[in-house]
């Protein structure tokens, strides 16, 4: 019972972040620049041409996830390397992308993932794709917007529009925020601050950490650790409450259940 819970929670708390951090589109094209003439790129060409340089320090906060909460979301990219940290709901994560392999690190709990794939979380937000176009670009009250629209292919009609609107401050051209329109919903992103400067990116010593690429490969106390941390309990929250990860490992589901629900979690229906 508790590999099909962690199953769940870590499907759920992963797409919800990954999503919020992530344009639903396909791969992002050059081919907007590559049209225009270096005068004439938008703002958003331009930006994406500083993307394209590898060289960036990102933070962020995104709203208008299914769940409630808004995520902070910080994306570092230097020497080919790229570092993302996401905070949603009280959980921390840490994504690493480096020699075309994936980290993911819960460092709150000591667990890691890793798979083959690497590709930079902001290639696809901070992007226009293939088939996007300016559809409008204003510039008042101090900012510039520029609205980019495409066909959606993710809806079931396949005809409704996606809209992307990309404002920056009219003095210094910096981007503050985009927004996101789509049939799965609408999605603000913040910019907290955006420099083209990256940082030294270098994986922490794992030894020590359980690998949970795996769940049935961890014993079950570590498998209820990951799976309460995913629901936002913490060690010191099970300390406040009077219990240890061991009392709860030692539990039958009925008293499992009752426990967690003094916690506030109702995982058993």
């Amino acid at each position: 019972m508790m590999k099909k819970f962690l199953a769940f929670a870590s499907a759920a708390v992963l797409a919800a972040s990954l999503g919020g951090c992530s344009k639903s589109k396909a791969e992002s094209s050059a081919a907007g620049s590559q049209a225009s003439s270096e005068e004439n790129k938008t703002l958003t060409e331009k930006m994406m041409d500083n993307m394209k340089a590898g060289e960036y320090s990102i933070d962020i906060t995104v709203s208008g996830l299914e769940s409630s909460g808004d995520t902070d979301c910080k994306i570092t990219a230097h020497d080919g390397k790229t570092f993302t940290s996401l905070n949603y709901g009280g959980i921390y994560t840490e994504f690493y992308s480096i020699d075309d392999k994936t980290y993911l690190l819960m460092p709150d709990v000591n667990f890691y993932q890793i798979s083959d794939e690497s590709k930079p979380f902001a290639d696809g937000l901070f992007s226009i794709g293939e088939g996007d176009s300016l559809s409008s670009a204003k510039t008042e009250n101090g900012e510039t917007t520029e609205i980019y629209t495409s066909v959606d292919s993710t809806a079931e009609s396949g005809s409704n529009d996606e809209k992307f609107t990309f404002v920056y401050d009219e003095e210094t051209g910096e981007l503050k925020s985009i927004t996101s329109e789509t049939s799965s919903g609408t999605t603000e992103v913040t910019v907290n601050s955006i420099n083209w400067s990256g940082a030294d990116i270098n994986l922490p010593d794992l030894t020590g950490w359980e690998d949970m690429s795996d769940s049935d490969s961890l014993d079950h106390k570590s498998q209820l650790k990951l799976s309460l941390y995913y629901m936002g309990i913490t060690e010191e929250d099970l300390d406040k409450a009077g219990y240890t990860y061991d009392d709860l490992a030692d539990m039958d589901d009925d008293k499992l259940a009752e426990a967690l629900s003094d916690l506030g979690v109702n995982i058993f229906g």
